[in-house]
């Protein structure tokens, strides 16, 4: 087993453990009848007090505005371990990695767009069960450094992808050549 092989099986396996965590940690706010008590160090103080004011149908509201990054992000999971599949068995430039790639590249996009859209309906689903003239919607479209990240990770596969479309195109006239 090379190099690459042995870190895309660490990768894929790292990945699962994420994405149990990460589903976990998003449930558990909207729906802290069914987790113990423990869990609730991990979070910030404001979202456990925020949950636990909100009424039912505010809360499932919440968890649906978030289960829609969830979806997002386990979509990239789902890509991303068939892309570590493909590396795992040594097809680096081939166009079946570059098309993978390319997917990862719209999640990664869909991941920015959706971010701010996210934090905008989840202060407004917050707020609901307060009073008239209470209630608070913030649009948070800035540039700020989760922003940036998202972006630098979108166009880390914009330029991934790009490369192993050349290595591809490479490969395939190194093959035709006798």
């Amino acid at each position: 087993m090379n190099t690459i092989q042995r870190y895309a099986k660490i990768l894929t396996s790292m990945s699962i453990v994420f994405a149990v965590l990460v589903v976990i940690g998003t449930c558990a706010p909207w729906l802290h009848e069914l987790f113990p008590a423990a869990l609730w160090k991990f979070f910030p103080s404001n979202t456990i007090q925020d949950a636990l004011l909100m009424p039912l149908s505010h809360r499932l509201m919440a968890l649906f505005v978030s289960c829609i990054s969830l979806a997002i992000l386990c979509r990239g999971i789902i890509v991303f371990n068939r892309l570590m599949q493909s590396f795992y068995q040594g097809e680096l430039f081939s166009q079946a990695t570059a098309q993978q790639l390319h997917t990862l590249s719209k999640v990664a996009l869909a991941w920015a767009v959706y971010t701010p859209i996210q934090s905008t309906l989840l202060g407004l689903i917050t707020t609901l069960h307060h009073g008239i003239g209470k209630k608070m919607i913030t649009l948070s479209i800035s540039f700020g450094t989760h922003d940036m990240i998202n972006l630098m990770v979108f166009g880390a596969f914009v330029l991934a992808t790009g490369l192993i479309q050349e290595g591809s195109k490479l490969k395939q006239e190194q093959d035709l050549t006798v």
